[in-house]
């Protein structure tokens, strides 16, 4: 029999039911155990882990479907180097489960680095869940998003003369606004490629207004440093103001 991990429990609740179906078979490739319920509160009071080892079938399964899906479904012509990510990516989750780090694949694995689990259990400054699985209507409407192919991935370069500019002259063209701009901790490195000012320029021409928000991993500004729960904060308008004429 499988083993499970019940955290902060003494109520089951649908974040727990949410974790069961979805990440513990899709994302985890574990069994879930029958039976496992909640009690529609929305709150995040138990955290259901898969403690037992990886199926190798669930596995194999989720990862044809997913390039099934890929290629039948939405008709991208992945090439080998594509399948090859997909699989060393899919593969991570399997291998460290619901333990997955940041570092995690490269062996830096480290306690100040938050699990999954620790990302999912976190709130907000009032003690509030917003994870996409804290509510049912957060995980259908995030659900909704992926299934109309609106959560679009953009590789390119933060200092590059076309990424950040060709999401902005696309939203432009349908009137709309950015509201948030994850950063991470990309910032020092741009820094340390004296490549800022340019990032700066390139972001100056994306459409933004007042709440526009730049989301930052860590604290130390335009250098970002950290790999907390916790993300700065600042008013992108206000700091690209000028960098598109210097």
């Amino acid at each position: 029999m499988e083993i499970w991990t019940f955290i902060s429990s003494t109520k089951r609740s649908s974040s727990c039911r949410r974790i069961g179906q979805i990440s513990s078979r899709a994302l985890f490739s574990r069994k879930r155990p029958a039976g496992l319920g909640h009690d529609g509160d929305g709150r995040p009071d138990v955290f259901c882990i898969p403690a037992g080892g990886p199926s190798q079938q669930l596995y194999d399964q989720n990862l044809k479907d997913i390039r099934d899906r890929l290629v039948r479904t939405h008709a991208f012509a992945l090439s080998s180097d594509d399948a090859k990510g997909i699989e060393y990516v899919y593969n991570a989750f399997f291998t460290f489960g619901p333990g997955i780090q940041y570092s995690s694949t490269d062996g830096f694995g480290a306690t100040y680095q938050p699990t999954y689990v620790d990302l999912m259990l976190a709130t907000d400054g009032a003690g509030r869940s917003q994870g996409y699985l804290s509510t049912e209507e957060r995980f259908t409407y995030m659900k909704d998003l992926e299934s109309r192919n609106l959560v679009v991935p953009v590789v390119g370069n933060f200092a590059g003369p076309k990424a950040i500019r060709a999401v902005g002259a696309y939203l432009k063209q349908r009137d709309a606004t950015v509201t948030a701009f994850y950063l991470s901790n990309v910032e020092q490195y741009l820094r340390l490629q004296r490549v800022w000012n340019t990032f700066c320029g390139n972001v100056a021409q994306l459409p933004l207004d007042e709440t526009s928000t730049f989301i930052r991993a860590g604290h130390g500004g335009r250098v970002a440093r950290g790999t907390a729960l916790t993300a700065e904060l600042g008013v992108v308008a206000a700091e690209v103001d000028g960098c598109g004429t210097r």
